[in-house]
């Protein structure tokens, strides 16, 4: 075989590993096209880049304040294998990226609660992801519900469309119960003038406020009915709350008498830095003045709580 011969051989057999590879690529491309088709991005991205988080040790209830951006988030793990979710983040796609990668590194498949714990953008952004990706068995909605409007409306008109079981939440309503403890509503209350929702999480000794909006208001009312004995009629022994999260602005007097008055040993404050949704210096002096540790989502990332043996420990994920 002469010199010409050769290199036409060769460049023949490179023309035919060209084709190869084309046709190789464009099968790949027809068949991610044929899966997206099928398989939206929305519904498998939030699998990827998941963070760290352990699994539910045996009898532990675990609260875990998420990295929601500025709007507020937290899951609740019952010792029975049941999951809560309350409040849905900030409208915002990075806070829906950090929720839902949150459920999915814990492999939640199902929701058997979720809470919405007020109409704002801040506290409905992942609701409509969970109800299209997760199973939910049922869905708590706040007294008040004027002024419905994009995320929360969005939200609503899909529980509808479903033919969820839903519920406008009331104090006293129970999630969770067992011999150790159990997840009751704080607030709202029949004719009660404070919009927000307060869940109190009691289990093995240890106390948790979770919520939306703890403002100066919803703490002034959780002080006065507690003094007026409003939540023993519940059943609810409120005479002291190990964590609580609290808002990253207010009046830090208040927020001062409240951590003293209810013995708070751990504060959490979902913020957002480096703009008006970062607590000042004044705000978080006022929170180490009177808890004994105090963690914020922009800083420290999703903050783990896990209760068990009458104490608990904390972690977190950044």
């Amino acid at each position: 075989m002469n010199y010409q011969e050769e290199n036409a051989k060769r460049h023949k057999g490179k023309k035919k590993i060209f084709r190869w590879v084309v046709l190789f690529i464009a099968l790949v491309v027809a068949a991610l096209c044929v899966f997206s088709a099928f398989y939206p991005a929305a519904s498998w991205k939030y699998y990827f880049d998941l963070p760290a988080v352990s699994a539910r040790g045996e009898g532990e209830l675990r609260i875990h304040y998420l990295d929601a951006l500025h709007g507020d988030a937290t899951l609740i793990e019952c010792p029975d294998g049941k999951n809560i979710l309350v409040g849905g983040g900030a409208d915002d796609e990075s806070s829906r990226e950090n929720i839902l990668r949150f459920l999915n590194a814990l492999q939640i498949k199902k929701l058997d609660s979720i809470v919405a714990t007020g109409v704002s953008r801040d506290q409905n952004g992942v609701f409509l992801q969970v109800l299209q990706f997760y199973e939910v068995g049922g869905v708590w909605l706040p007294a008040e519900s004027n002024g419905q409007s994009g995320a929360y409306a969005d939200f609503v008109a899909e529980v509808g469309r479903k033919g969820l079981d839903y519920h406008i939440a009331q104090r006293g309503d129970t999630l969770f119960e067992s011999g150790q403890g159990s997840i009751k509503f704080l607030y709202p209350s029949v004719g009660g003038s404070v919009e927000a929702t307060v869940l109190f999480v009691e289990y093995s000794g240890v106390s948790a406020l979770v919520g939306g909006d703890l403002s100066d208001a919803t703490l002034q009312y959780l002080k006065s009915e507690r003094t007026l004995g409003g939540f023993e009629k519940q059943g609810i022994d409120l005479t002291k709350a190990h964590i609580v999260k609290v808002e990253r602005s207010g009046d830090n007097e208040a927020l001062r008498s409240f951590l003293f008055e209810f013995g708070v040993e751990t504060a959490v404050v979902s913020c957002r830095e480096g703009n008006s949704y970062e607590p000042d210096e004044a705000r978080m002096q006022a929170v180490l003045e009177e808890a004994l540790q105090a963690f914020r989502t922009d800083k420290n990332g999703h903050i783990s709580f896990a209760l068990k043996d009458g104490r608990y420990t904390v972690a977190a994920q950044k």
